[in-house]
């Protein structure tokens, strides 16, 4: 799970472009590992969405888990969002809004709905929320809360600093620095909507994401009747040490964090009474601290009443107990042959690319020795039948490869159904979906 969470989080957009099975599909959880099919009538839900390159175990800690220690000390049912984190902002806000409606069947609506945010998580609700209000969703109405933890609603210095690295790499000159620079370039949506916290189509679809510190980021709008709350944390114990100062939690700078901008249109009016600053706390550790639990829970006992509904049953009847057990472990043992399966295609798909931008770069850096060598009349003939027998050389040795690799892909596609085969031959569970 390690690594298909950290694959999604730097291609996660190549591998659901390209229908590679390793693209994780956005779903709601319970910590136990069962999919939420509905919600439960009149349950109050918290629901805790991840940030780039993780998954719901970011929250389910041994020493602080948040969800647990609110179904204890607040009576909210946790539910954990998984989700592609490769995919733009703005891509698994729609999804989320559509999941949340998707859930919902004739019913009294749920009681209350909080949002407990980590990093990328929190961009991602903001755009759900976005995309829901202009949808009139009734989920939205039952927001109350959304807590962020060191989410870069103004966006990452990081990623501004890959922009300007990929940009100086492409302007040098040297076929070998463009290849780096688009190399760099493959890093996924997800994380170069983090250069200036991208949540609405419109932000990045109207422009070159690659271009150097572009900012065309749009006016995205807050639920009016929800409460929102800012937790940061800090490289050092002293909040005012240049470290800190600097960058803030190691991935998130405060100022970002505090939604502040000098652009009316993009800064966000959260409020000081609702930020709380935790010296000493990294960016990783914002997600199972007991300081940090405590002031979540203080904020949430906080009344908070969203809009009455109508009176018209057009909301939530959810359960999350109802899933046959033998159900997830046959889509457990389904995954594991379609990450099987994914992990070859990817693995193919690199060394096809690698291979072939490495003899273009080679093809063309031997082109220029041998301009430069035919200038010379003595030696122009000769330097030209070098030329070709080289170059052809070159060619049939990165065609070799290529062949091997391919080859190599589809014996490893046929072992892997084989295994599949064979398990469902000794009467292993393996179910296939249409």
């Amino acid at each position: 799970m390690t690594t298909k969470r950290i694959l999604n989080g730097i291609v996660g957009d190549y591998l659901d472009g390209t229908g590679n099975e390793l693209a994780t599909e956005m779903a709601l959880y319970q910590n136990d590992g069962l999919q939420v099919q509905r919600f439960s009538t009149n349950k109050s839900l918290c629901i805790l969405v991840h940030g780039l390159v993780d998954d719901e175990s970011v929250w389910l800690k041994d020493d602080v888990n948040y969800g647990e220690n609110m179904r204890r000390d607040l009576e909210l049912v946790p539910l954990y969002l998984r989700y592609n984190s490769g995919l733009h902002v703005s891509t698994n806000g729609k999804k989320l809004n559509s999941l949340l409606q998707s859930l919902s069947s004739p019913g009294s609506p749920a009681r209350e709905i909080v949002f407990l945010c980590h990093s990328m998580g929190g961009l991602v609700v903001r755009s759900a929320c976005s995309y829901g209000l202009e949808q009139d969703a009734v989920w939205t109405k039952r927001v109350s809360h959304v807590i962020f933890l060191g989410t870069p609603h103004q966006g990452s210095y990081w990623e501004k600093a890959g922009n300007i690295l990929t940009n100086s790499l492409d302007f040098i000159p040297r076929p070998y620095m463009k290849l780096a620079a688009q190399v760099g370039n493959l890093r996924s949506d997800g994380i170069k909507d983090l250069r200036y916290g991208y949540v609405r189509d419109e932000d990045w679809n109207n422009g070159d994401q690659d271009a150097l510190l572009n900012n065309t980021k749009t006016k995205s709008n807050l639920l009016s009747w929800a409460s929102y709350h800012v937790v940061t944390g800090t490289i050092t114990k002293n909040p005012n040490n240049f470290l800190s100062q600097m960058f803030g939690d190691a991935l998130v700078h405060k100022l970002s964090a505090q939604g502040h901008s000098e652009n009316d249109d993009h800064h966000l009016p959260f409020v000081d009474e609702d930020f709380c600053e935790f010296p000493g706390i990294h960016h990783q550790k914002l997600t199972s601290d007991i300081s940090i639990y405590e002031k979540i829970r203080e904020w949430i006992s906080q009344p908070c009443a969203p809009p009455v509904l109508p009176d018209k049953p057009d909301l939530v009847t959810l359960d999350c107990d109802d899933l046959a057990e033998e159900t997830v472990h046959a889509a457990s043992s389904r995954g594991s042959y379609d990450d099987c399966k994914g992990g070859s295609k990817l693995v193919h798909e690199s060394i096809h690319a690698g291979v072939t931008a490495v003899g273009k770069v080679q093809r063309e850096l031997t082109s220029e020795v041998y301009s430069i060598l035919s200038k010379f009349c003595l030696i122009a003939p000769v330097v030209k039948k070098v030329q070709v027998v080289h170059e052809a050389s070159v060619d049939a040795v990165y065609a070799s490869i290529l062949a091997v690799n391919s080859a190599s892909a589809t014996i490893a596609g046929f072992a892997i159904e084989e295994v599949k085969k064979r398990r469902q031959e000794d009467g292993t569970t393996v179910v296939t979906y249409e």
